[in-house]
C-alpha cells in the first residue's frame, strides 16, 4: 500500500507540467480501495503495472487516478484517487491554473468525475465515546517542505490503531494490530511540522465494527484545530500476521 500511495513521487516534477507553473500543489483529499488479492501473502516476487491517469480538472483543482495490476488478476488490485489544489506560493491562497495548462489538459477530465467527496462521519455530532492517542511529528513524517507528509497523516492513524489494540490486547491476537485496508477516504484540513503534538481521535463505527473514523487535531492559538480526517474500512478482522 505505500508503493502506491507514494507512485506519485515517483513521476516527477515533469508530470502534468506541474514543475512549470510556479505554483504549489498541496493534497486536499484521497481514496484508496484494495482489493484481497492486493494482501496475498503467497503471492511471489513478480512485476507489476501500475497506470497513472488524469481524469478531472476543476477551477483550482486536479484529480489523478492510479491502478495497480497483478500478473494473471484481471482487475485492479488497488486504485488510489488523489486531489491536488494549486496553491500561489505568496498569498498561500488556491489559484486557477494558468490557460495554456487547462487548454493541454482539461481534454482529459471525464464529465462523470468531480472531487472526492469528504468522509462521511460527522465528527461534530458525535457525542459518545472516543479513543485518543498522542503522536509526535518526527523527522521520518516530514516532506522535502519540511511538513509533515500527507502520506504521513494515514500512517499516524494506523499507528494510532494498532497502538489501541497493543494496548487493549497485548500480544494475545484478540485484537489485530495489522489490519488490511479495504478503503480509505481522507480529507486534508491543515499542515503539521516537526516536533508538533498531534491529538488522534478515533471510534469504531457504531454500526459497522469494521469500520472507524480518524480525526487529527494540534493545538493552534490556545485552541485545537482539526487538521485531518479519516474513515477507514477494513477487511474482516483475521488473527495478526505478526
Amino acid at each position: 500500500m505505500n508503493a502506491l500511495l507514494l507512485y506519485w513521487r515517483e513521476t516527477g516534477p515533469q508530470y502534468l507540467d506541474v514543475g512549470e507553473l510556479g505554483y504549489l500543489t498541496y493534497v486536499s483529499s484521497l481514496k484508496l480501495s484494495c482489493e484481497p488479492e492486493l494482501y496475498d501473502c503467497n503471492l511471489q516476487k513478480q512485476p507489476i503495472k501500475v497506470v497513472n491517469e488524469l481524469i478531472y480538472v476543476g477551477n483550482t483543482s486536479f484529480k489523478t487516478r492510479v491502478k495497480m495490476y497483478f500478473p494473471n488478476v484481471e482487475k485492479p488490485v488497488a486504485q488510489k484517487d488523489l486531489v491536488r489544489v494549486f496553491v500561489d506560493p505568496t498569498t498561500m491562497r488556491p489559484v486557477a491554473p494558468p490557460a495554456w495548462w487547462r487548454e493541454k489538459h482539461l481534454p482529459y477530465s471525464r464529465a462523470d468525475e468531480r472531487r472526492i467527496s469528504k468522509p462521511p462521519f460527522d465528527f461534530k455530532t458525535w457525542s459518545g465515546a472516543m479513543q485518543q492517542e498522542d503522536i509526535r511529528v518526527q523527522v521520518r513524517d516530514l516532506n522535502a517542505k519540511g511538513h509533515c507528509d500527507w502520506v504521513s497523516f494515514v500512517w499516524l492513524c494506523y499507528e494510532a490503531y494498532g497502538s489501541s489494540q497493543y494496548k487493549r490486547f497485548g500480544r494475545t491476537l484478540k485484537g489485530d494490530l495489522l489490519r488490511d485496508v479495504k478503503c480509505l477516504v481522507c480529507a486534508y484540513k491543515g499542515e503539521a511540522g516537526l516536533g508538533d503534538l498531534l491529538k488522534v481521535f478515533f471510534l469504531q463505527d457504531p454500526v459497522d465494527t469494521d469500520t472507524y473514523h480518524f480525526q487529527l487535531a494540534k493545538r493552534q492559538e490556545e485552541k485545537e484545530t482539526v487538521i485531518f480526517e479519516c474513515h477507514v474500512i477494513f477487511f474482516s478482522q483475521v488473527m495478526s500476521k505478526l
